[in-house]
């Protein structure tokens, strides 16, 4: 039996609100490290299987944590992870 798209786990997951960053983009230290390039892959590879094109991803990313993919933090990357990871 076919249920309703508002009924999928994969909408609820898309439409709740991702975890707040601890701080804007701007407002951060210089010393903060940032993503590795093993958890931009991953992510990447996590959009993928949801079948996320990459301007999907930045929206999300600038949406959320007011960054491009390429410019977030290890934390803020691990939140991505973990969102996408359901």
């Amino acid at each position: 039996m076919l249920t309703h798209i508002s009924q999928t786990n994969t909408l609820k997951r898309y439409s709740q609100p991702m975890p707040p960053c601890p701080l804007p983009v701007s407002y951060r230290r210089e010393e903060e490290p940032p993503m590795t390039p093993r958890q931009y892959q991953y992510i990447l590879h996590l959009a993928g299987l949801r079948h996320m094109k990459i301007k999907a991803l930045n929206r999300l990313c600038i949406k959320s944590f007011n960054a491009h993919l390429s410019k977030l933090d290890r934390v803020c990357a691990s939140r991505i992870i973990q969102a996408l990871n359901g």
